[in-house]
């Protein structure tokens, strides 16, 4: 995220400009990926998702529409809409809840 404001209704949040659209659609666009590009795409998830947990991050609604293409081919993660902070030291009594996409959704802590 580059900037955010708001207004009295609306929280405003400017990011980069990805053209490759979002995992999804790039999916419908171009086929099914071969091996070189799943691991490719795979290895920047992996590496989005440690940066997010090494801050104590939980994304909580993963999924090809919150996978952004950007034009070199790199993929980030968007959304953090439920994400949610945990401190290590809170896991322990942590409460499962449920959140994300209705068609994705899944039990977490």
């Amino acid at each position: 995220m580059n900037y955010a404001f708001q207004d009295k209704q609306n929280l405003y949040m400017v990011l980069d400009l990805h053209t490759g659209g979002d995992m999804r659609y790039y999916l419908l666009r171009e086929g099914p990926l071969n091996e070189v590009q799943l691991k490719f795409v795979i290895a920047c998830v992996i590496q989005g998702l440690e940066c997010l947990h090494m801050k104590g991050i939980i994304h909580r609604d993963l999924k090809p529409e919150n996978l952004l293409v950007d034009s070199d081919g790199y993929v980030k993660i968007t959304d953090l809409g439920v994400a949610r902070c945990i401190v290590k030291s809170s896991l322990k009594d942590a409460v499962p809840v449920t959140s994300g996409t209705p068609g994705y959704m899944r039990t977490l802590f």
